[in-house]
């Protein structure tokens, strides 16, 4: 048995018909006896001549587990052999289904080892290997974020949109984590690092892991950017506020990892629409086309102001501004002429002073709270002011 497997790893072919011509059981035997079939051998070396002629000696070869629990095509698309991968496929199709004791298939093993062609050759061969899951509950594109093989992400997600598979992307693992949740985090994490040893007087982190630290961050952010800023189907298809198993949505994951959250990622979130399970809970059951009477009666806020409450921030913001001018001159319309001057704030009284336009933080820094207010708050405070203003504008114009 050691002569075939040393033919096995040189790709002997010369040699495996000699040991054939000398046993005819020679096969059958190593199936038996043999802790390491020739075909795997061959097939993690690549070599595609040898898996050939194994083939076409003994067709069930393709789907021969050895001792670790891998088949041919395993091995093959984890080493990125294309060509002995198409021999395996022509053998039997059905190979690059097959499952390993995770519940990894050949298409798992290819996304986890970053075997960009392969994992094109595989989806290209067979559409239901993009909807198997590992044991775990694991998607490729779940292997995908979690082991930072997201140079090619866009790919993947074309070939979602190519197979009609986007709602992929909403898939949960066993612990209820979407890629968007993965992505997130891996995210937040790399930069909490990346934060935490720049504020050290020497990061212990030798330059790789330095540079591994900035690449995951990096391949994270195109990945959320992939997903929250690309195609347009896919962000229909997206959905922003699953929660995982410990009730927590990618916002709240955003915001748990670190006190100084990535400001570009919070952006793309709120602009999408991500919300927090906190705020979840009070929207539980709503919908504003279909609302009850004018005005939802446990909130008291009108379905128009949900729509705006749903809306991208920056539209949002927008709509503040021209809000306050409205209410403006309600307010001047019903009560008449007034001093409308803004008020001053001077040893704990206010007065009238000059007019002019005062930012939301120039409010805020009335109270002593203007150094404490990030960036990421202040949207949060912005979109607060709306949902009230818009309601409150609702009823003036009612009333009138």
């Amino acid at each position: 048995m050691e002569v075939l497997e040393a033919a096995a790893r040189n790709g002997d072919v010369t040699l495996l018909l000699t040991l054939l011509q000398q046993n005819p059981d020679l096969l059958q035997d190593c199936t038996v006896l043999s802790r390491e079939n020739p075909i795997h051998i061959a097939s993690k070396y690549g070599h595609q001549a040898f898996v050939m002629e194994l083939l076409s000696k003994k067709p069930s070869f393709a789907r021969e587990l050895n001792k670790y629990g891998y088949s041919p095509m395993h091995l093959a698309a984890a080493s990125g052999h294309e060509q002995v991968v198409l021999e395996l496929l022509k053998a039997d199709h059905d190979s690059c289904l097959m499952k390993d004791r995770n519940g990894w298939t050949p298409l798992h093993w290819a996304t986890y080892r970053a075997r960009k062609v392969i994992v094109n050759l595989l989806l290209s061969a067979s559409q239901e290997s993009a909807s198997v899951l590992t044991y775990r509950g694991e998607s490729f594109l779940h292997l995908a974020v979690k082991y930072n093989q997201c140079q090619h992400f866009d790919v993947l997600v074309q070939w979602l949109k190519q197979l009609n598979m986007e709602d992929l992307v909403n898939k949960t693992d066993s612990e209820g984590n979407t890629i968007l949740h993965l992505a997130t985090y891996r995210r937040q994490y790399q930069l909490f690092k990346a934060h935490r040893g720049a504020k050290m007087s020497s990061w212990s982190l030798c330059a790789r892991c330095k540079a591994l630290v900035f690449n995951v961050a990096y391949n994270m952010m195109q990945t959320l950017q992939t997903l929250l800023t690309g195609d347009s189907n896919l962000r229909r298809m997206l959905q922003m506020n699953i929660r995982n198993a410990a009730g927590l949505t990618a916002l709240d994951v955003f915001y748990q990892i670190s006190s100084e959250p990535d400001e570009d990622i919070g952006q793309m979130l709120h602009g999408a629409g991500a919300l927090r399970a906190g705020h979840l809970e009070a929207l539980t059951n709503i919908n504003v086309h279909n609302i009850m009477g004018d005005r939802h009666p446990v909130l008291g806020l009108s379905a128009k102001c949900l729509e705006l409450i749903y809306c991208p921030v920056e539209m949002r913001n927008v709509i503040l501004v021209l809000l306050v001018q409205v209410i403006v001159v309600v307010l001047q319309a019903v009560s008449g002429p007034s001093d409308c001057s803004p008020l001053q704030y001077q040893d704990g009284n206010y007065s009238g002073g000059e007019s002019r336009s005062y930012s939301i933080r120039e409010v805020l820094a009335v109270s002593g709270k203007a150094s404490q207010v990030s960036h990421l708050k202040l949207l949060v405070c912005v979109d607060r002011t709306v949902a009230c203003s818009t309601s409150l504008l609702h009823d003036m114009i009612k009333a009138l």
